[in-house]
């Protein structure tokens, strides 16, 4: 695997909506006082082989939204597109790589008529999505849930890879509100990681 440039990396950054806040470091920048090295390591691991990464935990600051864009930019980094004519391969456009808030989602979705259906089509066809702050959508919009609900779905059925981060905090509480079917997807194409601890945004 070949290292992207400095460029490249700001452009995959950049295209895929990563937050600025996290678009510097790497897997081995990140705080072990904060998340376990062995974890850190499992994370990067199940990225590269595009494994779908729950990241859960009431607490705000504890590492879900930086491990999740983490392992959007490690998929990304061992994407291969098919051979050329003359047999070269090069990773996927940054633009098939998205990080999107859940809030940011539920609207995009619940555009009425075939703005919903424009917007849905565009989404499927992400190699990657990061939804974050899945959980909290509920009193967005009365189709919000669903909606979201069917994008992942509809992700899972594409053989494409999906990263959550969410306040909740036992995976019962994800099957009670959502039920059985998404935490067998979930556990089928990768695993739940539960996180604690303090915020490191207060860390003095």
């Amino acid at each position: 695997m070949n290292l992207p440039t400095e460029q490249e990396r700001d452009i995959f950054l950049y295209k895929s909506n990563t937050p600025l806040e996290y678009h510097s470091g790497w897997f081995n920048t990140i705080d072990t006082d904060y998340i376990a090295d062995d974890r850190v390591k499992a994370v990067a691991d199940m990225a590269k082989d595009r494994k779908w990464l729950a990241f859960m935990g009431q607490q705000a600051g504890i590492g879900k939204t930086l491990l999740a864009c983490r392992s959007l930019e490690m998929a990304w980094l061992h994407s291969e597109t098919q051979p050329d004519a003359v047999g070269n391969k090069s990773r996927h456009h940054p633009e098939q790589y998205q990080f999107y808030s859940v809030r940011n989602i539920a609207m995009r979705l619940c555009l009425s008529g075939v703005g919903y259906q424009d917007e849905f089509d565009k989404l499927n066809k992400l190699k990657a999505i990061v939804i974050d702050e899945f959980g909290s959508e509920g009193g967005m919009h009365p189709n919000a849930k669903e909606r979201v609900l069917n994008l992942i779905w509809d992700m899972y059925d594409r053989n494409r890879m999906v990263i959550l981060t969410s306040p909740i905090s036992t995976i019962e509480e994800i099957e009670n509100q959502y039920g059985g079917g998404l935490v067998s997807r979930i556990q089928q194409r990768g695993s739940f990681m539960l996180l604690s601890g303090q915020d490191y945004r207060l860390k003095g």
